[in-house]
């Protein structure tokens, strides 16, 4: 049996339906980020709560893990309270593909 790397299994996800369309999600894509700002803060999900609840909000390590892992239910307030506890936002920029082919003329 062969190992498969990320780059592999990332590739044969993108084979099937509606996994890219999925990875390309609002909550995905928030997801990672907030994973990897975590991370770049040396911070464990436990701590964020920590530093979350210090700011005067509230949500349990569930849900920042859920938040975490693309979880399309999670609410604006919430995303605020993590944001806030990251170091805030300081833009966020959606950035279009291609328009989609029912748009194009």
């Amino acid at each position: 049996m062969t190992r498969k790397n990320f780059d592999d299994v990332m590739q044969m996800l993108k084979q099937v339906p509606g996994t890219e369309k999925h990875l390309n999600s609002f909550s995905v894509l928030m997801g990672k980020k907030i994973l990897k700002r975590r991370i770049e803060l040396g911070l464990t999900q436990q701590e964020l709560i920590v530093e979350i609840r210090k700011n005067g909000s509230n949500i349990t390590q569930s849900t920042l893990s859920k938040v975490e892992s693309g979880d399309a239910n999670a609410t604006s307030d919430t995303y605020n309270k993590i944001f806030y506890a990251l170091g805030e936002l300081s833009v966020i920029t959606p950035e279009y593909r291609d328009k989609p082919e029912k748009v194009k003329n």
